[in-house]
Formats: C-alpha cells, sequence, structure tokens
C-alpha cells in the first residue's frame, strides 16, 4: 500500500480516523496497539494508553504553541498511514517499530540516530498489517518553532518503505518476473522509477548482485594458470564494468522518473519538406 500522508490541527482528527477516542492502547500483542513513541511523558509509559490519553499528549504542545503564537490554527499534526499487500507476509512490533522510525527520519521530521525526539511522536499497528504514525510539528521544550516535513517527503517514503519490505520480507530481493508484472500496474512514473531503484539497488539490487558476481568470477579467472582462463577473466573484468554503467544510467533515470524530475519541451515534428526538382539540363552541341 502507498503511503497516505495528512495534515490536522489536532491530534483527535488523526486518531479519529485510526484507533478512536477510548481503544485502549497498550504494548501487547492485539489487533490495534501502541508499539512506538518519542518524546512522551515519562511518567506515563508503564500504564495502558487510551486514545484519548494520547490526543491530549500530542495535542499540549499544540496548545502552547497556539496560545504563544496568537494566530490561526494550521496544519500542526502531521500523520501518515502505510499498509502491507495481501500477498506480503507479516512483520513483527520490532521491524514495524524500525518502519516507524525510519519513515519518520526520511520524512525530515527526526534526525537519524538522534538521542531524543525534536517532537512528540506516536506509532500505532493496526491489525497486523498496517502502521499509523501520527506527529506533532511542534519542537520541545520551548513550543515556539516547528518541523517542516521534506518537500518530497511523499516520494521519500515511498521509497524508503519499498525498500524496508523488500529488506523484511524479501532478504534475497525481489524477483525481477515479479517486478515486471508489476510495471503494468504503474499509475505514476514515481511508481516505475521505485521498481527501477529495486533493481539497482547497491545493497539488494540484482543488478548489483549480478555485477559481484562477474567481479568475483573475474578475478578468480585473472589468477587461473591457463592463459585461456586468465583472457576469460579480462573479458569478465569489462563485462563488470558495462555492468556498473548500466546500473548507473539506470539509477540516474529513476532519479528523473520522480516527481522533481525535469520537464522537457516537446518537440514538434519536422515540416514535411517538398523534395528538390533539378533544373532541366540543356544539352551543348559538340564542335566538329
Amino acid at each position: 500500500m502507498s503511503p497516505r500522508i495528512a495534515n490536522h490541527t489536532y491530534a483527535r482528527d488523526a486518531l479519529a480516523v485510526t484507533v478512536g477516542d477510548s481503544i485502549t492502547l497498550t504494548t501487547e500483542i492485539d489487533e490495534r496497539h501502541l508499539i512506538s513513541w518519542g518524546n512522551l511523558p515519562p511518567e506515563n509509559y508503564d500504564r495502558p494508553w487510551l486514545g484519548g490519553d494520547l490526543m491530549n499528549e500530542l495535542d499540549e504542545p499544540v496548545r502552547r504553541y497556539l496560545e504563544g503564537q496568537h494566530g490561526s490554527a494550521g496544519d500542526l499534526i502531521w500523520q501518515c498511514s502505510i499498509g502491507l499487500r495481501p500477498e506480503d507476509g507479516g512483520l513483527t512490533d520490532g521491524q514495524w517499530s524500525a518502519v516507524a522510525h525510519h519513515i519518520l527520519e526520511v520524512a525530515g521530521i527526526t534526525e537519524p540516530h538522534a538521542d531524543a525526539s525534536p517532537v512528540r511522536w506516536v506509532a500505532l499497528r493496526d491489525g497486523g498489517r498496517a502502521l499509523h504514525i501520527i506527529a506533532s510539528l511542534v519542537c520541545e521544550p520551548d513550543h515556539r518553532e516547528l518541523v517542516t516535513p521534506a518537500a518530497d517527503a511523499h516520494a521519500a517514503i515511498a521509497q524508503e518503505w519499498t525498500r524496508l519490505v523488500e529488506e523484511y520480507l524479501h532478504p534475497e530481493g525481489i524477483p525481477l518476473t515479479v517486478l515486471t508484472d508489476e510495471i503494468s500496474q504503474a499509475h505514476e512514473p514515481d511508481e516505475l522509477a521505485d521498481m527501477i531503484a529495486l533493481v539497482t539497488n547497491e545493497q539488494h539490487g540484482v543488478m548489483a548482485k549480478l555485477r559481484r558476481f562477474v567481479e568475483g568470477a573475474a578475478h578468480w579467472s585473472s589468477t587461473h594458470d591457463e592463459a585461456v582462463v586468465q583472457y576469460s577473466g579480462h573479458r569478465l573484468a569489462w563485462a563488470a564494468r558495462r555492468l556498473h554503467s548500466l546500473q548507473h544510467d539506470l539509477a540516474s533515470i529513476s532519479s528523473e522518473l520522480h516527481s522533481e524530475r525535469p520537464s522537457y519541451p516537446h518537440r514538434a515534428p519536422p515540416a514535411a519538406v517538398a523534395p528538390a526538382v533539378l533544373p532541366k539540363r540543356t544539352p551543348v552541341p559538340r564542335a566538329r
């Protein structure tokens, strides 16, 4: 499922479409529960959460920010919902928690490897197949500044989610046959770009694996005693270089296909040109 991003003024609007305000949210294995959070008051960590409790904790910095600004309300609550496809396997709570942290980082809301989150946020697992992340954009603890999500947050989250699903559910990489079948289902250039990025990914992509295989074969062949095998090693080394160049070209195409791709002007077809008419040649009489 592609990520769905929404903005709200208050957390109650985000919770209303996810868990409501009365359901008990614990860290126990259940259909719907709290799996991860950031910057919530520490005295509340060891007790079951109610949806209303989460609403109050996330809305508190919002209220303080609005009181200090004396201005109109805006989009101060950020929400991202994401889920697995029916054919995908399941994720553990630990994996869902890691997904939440990765998504917040690529969205520009939290800093990678930071000791503490600058804002309050929660991650809720919904039915074992979906995840809801709700974050206040008001910085702690002064409540006077806002975190601004990345301009390309949607595309970045989609790409990161695809990578994480591949890493957790398909550690050996997504077969090319699966990606080939999915091309016909793509609706936007970004979706095709994500598929190309999977193929060219340096860690798990099939092209990188093929290139590393050819490089290994080239190294083995080049150290062999027989001259004909050494010659094959030189050919394999050149093949590895061409694979690397092709991998780079495809990765560049993937970047161009994303939403920030440049807009190239459409060239009009060349106008029809009438065939040239050669002038008639007047014969010159020969001198006798």
